[in-house]
């Protein structure tokens, strides 16, 4: 009688065996096919929010997160400023050379309006001069 419980509790261990085996089986059958979605024609939907900077440059600081809802007008990222500052001294040199140019052409005016008056006064002088000589040529042709 020992010899067909020892059979019969073979019978059962085998039984147990295959039927973890089985359930085993059955849990990767399952976590290899669940997950996939097959279609034709997938769309996703959702919405798209345009994101545009007034100026170029690198991004020197991130301020907001993946997914993080925004308010209008809150800074999203910090770019370099070094190009514009460079930007910025170049247009001030312009500037101060521009007003130096400015200064020295006020400067330059009453001397030339010195200059030409002299000029017109000597000019006057030998127009004078030379209405006196041609006189005194009439006179001496007549």
């Amino acid at each position: 009688m020992a010899a067909q419980e020892t059979g019969a509790g073979r019978g059962r261990i085998v039984l147990a065996v295959v039927v973890v085996g089985v359930l085993v089986a059955g849990f990767f059958v399952w976590r290899h096919l669940a997950p996939t979605e097959s279609t034709d024609d997938a769309q996703v939907s959702g919405h798209v929010s345009p994101v545009a900077s007034r100026v170029a440059g690198p991004v020197v600081n991130v301020r907001v997160g993946e997914n993080q809802l925004v308010k209008t007008g809150e800074v999203l990222v910090e770019i370099d400023p070094g190009d514009y500052r460079v930007a910025v001294a170049r247009a001030e040199a312009d500037l101060a050379a521009a007003q130096a140019t400015l200064n020295e052409a006020r400067t330059g005016v009453p001397m030339m309006s010195t200059q030409a008056t002299n000029q017109l006064k000597a000019a006057r002088a030998s127009a004078g001069t030379a209405t006196a000589a041609a006189r005194a040529a009439a006179r001496e042709a007549d």
